[in-house]
């Protein structure tokens, strides 16, 4: 928080953000510290922050602060990467707190700007400041990465006057509220983000290719609600789910296992396709994308069981599936057992009906469609995903995949272009920006139309006496 291009989605999108749902594979990859020190001291709440210094700093009266300088100062540092959407999409958030408490509290963003997974940030960074007439310092220190043992993103170190660190958390945290009574030396009720060390020690506390609380994997064998089992969220498990019910090819002994996902998850996974429901990217993974509505539709009059708390833990859940080897392959009968399941616990009438929903679909002019096609030469791709695509040689499916990216809550997006043979397109615009991208996108002659399809919607409803 499963799919290598989920993954990548996921990085791309929230970077693993407050939550760290965004979808880990199974093994830790440290996309963020470079180099490990078991010597190091991490910061720790309620112990004095290590010695750093900010350096290439922008914006600022300053160009470099040490720990000492800041003595004294209320500070908060927001670490991102241009990996980060969910960093990158509160920049304006945190550019209005910055302002409100201008004078009262040291509020900087720190990144870097060089090395593999920095490299071209600063130029990123500008277009949203100009864009969004943004003021934030921001330091530029990729050292402190490693030093401060950073292993996701947003990574927000909350430091009072004295130096102590008073909370490390991700940026649901940062709140005028939450600020407020940081600066009265109130304890702030806030989620905790996780060192590198820590986050390793939490990740190798599970085998996922284990049934989840046998032989106390994941917790006691006796700490189940339901076998098939259902618990409820555990907060020492990474997530883990592929959004689908995933037909088992025989490379593990449960039929169905997700982990520390939210209600509507279950639903989708229990009454969706048994494919995944996003663009397919390679011609061998079948999808479902635009056949299935995105997400349940709730028709029922107290949904609060469907939103998730993820600082308390409530309304999140881990399901696990074992059934005879011999019955591992029929994945729709499986399926129908976690219906059976979920509607023993929950009580919920859940129908899958066909109802005619919004969708993009994307269009080509007939200029567009003749200047579109390529000149020819290898397929390659050029930019950073953010602010900058270029396309060569490529299937307008990448158009599909850019625009499924950035907008994964809402109608789906379908080619219906006409256009059979690749591409060359070069896309220079704010790309989370969905009006920009749209009209990047007509200077191309590739138009975007709201229509109306039959899909598959699965509807939950309270159970009718």
């Amino acid at each position: 928080m499963k799919r290598f291009f989920y993954v990548l989605i996921l990085l791309l999108v929230a970077c693993n953000a407050d939550n760290s749902k965004n979808k880990q594979d199974d093994t830790v990859q440290n996309d963020l510290v470079t180099k490990e020190n078991k010597e190091a001291v991490f910061p720790t709440v309620g112990k004095p922050m290590p010695d750093i210094v900010l350096t290439n700093i922008e914006y600022h009266r300053d160009k470099e602060i040490s720990l000492e300088d800041l003595k004294g100062k209320f500070v908060i540092l927001d670490f991102w990467t241009r990996f980060c959407k969910l960093c990158i999409y509160s920049f304006p958030k945190v550019d209005k707190l910055n302002k409100q408490f201008k004078n009262r509290v040291e509020l900087m963003l720190v990144t870097g700007n060089k090395g593999k997974h920095y490299d071209g940030t600063r130029d990123i960074y500008e277009k949203y400041r100009k864009r969004y007439d943004l003021e934030i310092p921001i330091s530029y220190s990729v050292e402190l990465f490693d030093k401060l043992g950073i292993q996701v993103v947003p990574h927000i170190i909350w430091i009072d006057e004295k130096g102590i660190v008073q909370a490390i958390t991700g940026s649901r945290a940062l709140t005028p509220e939450n600020i407020e009574s940081f600066l009265k030396a109130e304890p702030l009720d806030v989620e905790l983000n996780l060192n590198v060390t820590q986050f390793k020690e939490k990740f190798n506390s599970f085998d996922r290719k284990q049934p989840l609380l046998i032989n106390g994997n994941g917790g006691e064998d006796d700490d189940f609600m339901y076998r098939s089992l259902l618990t409820r969220g555990k907060r020492d498990i990474v997530p883990k789910s592929f959004g689908y019910f995933k037909p088992n090819n025989g490379s593990s002994k449960m039929a169905c296992q997700v982990i520390n996902v939210s209600l509507k998850e279950l639903y989708k996974i229990a009454y969706g396709d048994t494919v995944q429901n996003s663009p397919n990217r390679y011609k061998t993974h079948p999808n479902c994308y635009g056949e299935y509505w995105y997400e349940p539709i709730l028709d029922i009059k107290d949904t609060a069981l469907f939103f998730v708390d993820n600082k308390r833990m409530e309304h999140i859940y881990c399901y696990s599936l074992m059934v005879p080897d011999n019955r591992l392959s029929h994945t729709l009968d499986n399926q129908r057992i976690m219906q059976r399941d979920l509607k023993n616990y929950f009580g919920y009438d859940v129908s899958v009906e066909t109802r005619k929903m919004p969708y993009w679909a994307l269009k080509a002019t007939e200029k567009g469609k003749k200047n579109l096609i390529t000149k020819g030469g290898m397929s390659a791709y050029k930019g950073n995903g953010l602010t900058y695509s270029k396309y060569i040689n490529m299937s307008i499916k990448q158009i599909l995949l850019l625009l499924w990216g950035n907008n994964q809550s809402g109608p789906p997006f379908l080619d219906e272009t006409g256009i059979t043979e690749n591409i060359d397109i070069e896309l220079d615009t704010i790309l989370t920006d969905f009006d920009a991208l749209k009209k990047a996108l007509e200077k191309h002659g590739l138009l975007l139309e709201q229509k109306t399809k039959a899909m598959k919607v699965i509807v939950i409803r309270d159970t009718q006496s």
